[in-house]
This record gives structure tokens, C-alpha cells and sequence, in this order.
């Protein structure tokens, strides 16, 4: 059986592609910065999940920006790091408005030997393991 789909035209972004792209960076600059905090306080996800009351599934996805954080769930993780939420909100603040702040690739932080993932802040990919 032989499909006849019609060609499709390429359209300039949408504002609502504008938007969705502006979620998914701040969702994964959101989540590097949650990893990297993590990281620095020596903790697992393991740990940061039991202190925020949170599954380690949820802070795995909140890391690598896999889903849209509720304002309650980011206060969790925040109070879990024992670090203020505000302080959090006003510094993804400052990373959104100064693209030079937003570096192409960035580096994922794992408890497993202190091992980096290479990964692209725009869309959440991953590369290999160095």
C-alpha cells in the first residue's frame, strides 16, 4: 500500500515553538543546576530524593529536564538542598537573560566515579560517557 502525503512547506518558527524551546532550556538549565548543586553537597540522587520527599525517578527527570517542574515540587528539592528557593528562581533568572551564561555544551554530573556526560543545554541530549 503506497501513501500520497503532500509535501510539507517549511514554516518560520511559530511563537509557540518560540515558546517551547524557551521551556525545554530552562528546563534543562534548571536541571543542570539542581545536578550541580547535588554534586557539590556530595549527595545522591538517592539522598536528595529522601530529603525532599521525592522519588529518585522525579529528581532523575528533573535533572535532565525531562518534565515541567510545579513550583511546590522545585520548593521541595530547594529545601531538600537546604539551599533558598528564591536563590534558585533568581539565578535561572539571570541564566535566561544572559545567553552568554548558556553555554552550547554542558557537562552532566554523575555520583559514579564523578564521570561526566556531555550534553547540549538546548535540547537535553546526551553523548557519550567520558
Amino acid at each position: 500500500m503506497v501513501f500520497n502525503l503532500p509535501a510539507m512547506k517549511m514554516s518560520p518558527m511559530t511563537p509557540a515553538a518560540r515558546l517551547d524551546e524557551k521551556d525545554r532550556r530552562y528546563r534543562r538549565l534548571m536541571g543542570l543546576y539542581i545536578n550541580e548543586l547535588r554534586i557539590r553537597r556530595g549527595m545522591s540522587q538517592d539522598d536528595l530524593a529522601g530529603k525532599s520527599g521525592l522519588s529518585r525517578t522525579e529528581i532523575h527527570n528533573i535533572e535532565h529536564g525531562l518534565t515541567s517542574q510545579l513550583v511546590t515540587t522545585m520548593w521541595r528539592v530547594c529545601d531538600g538542598l537546604n539551599m533558598p528557593y528564591g536563590e534558585v528562581v533568581t539565578h535561572m533568572d539571570y541564566v535566561m537573560d544572559h545567553p552568554e551564561c548558556q553555554p552550547p555544551h554542558l557537562r552532566l554530573k554523575t555520583m559514579r566515579g564523578m564521570k561526566s556526560r556531555k550534553v547540549h543545554a538546548n535540547d537535553g541530549e546526551s553523548g557519550s560517557s567520558r
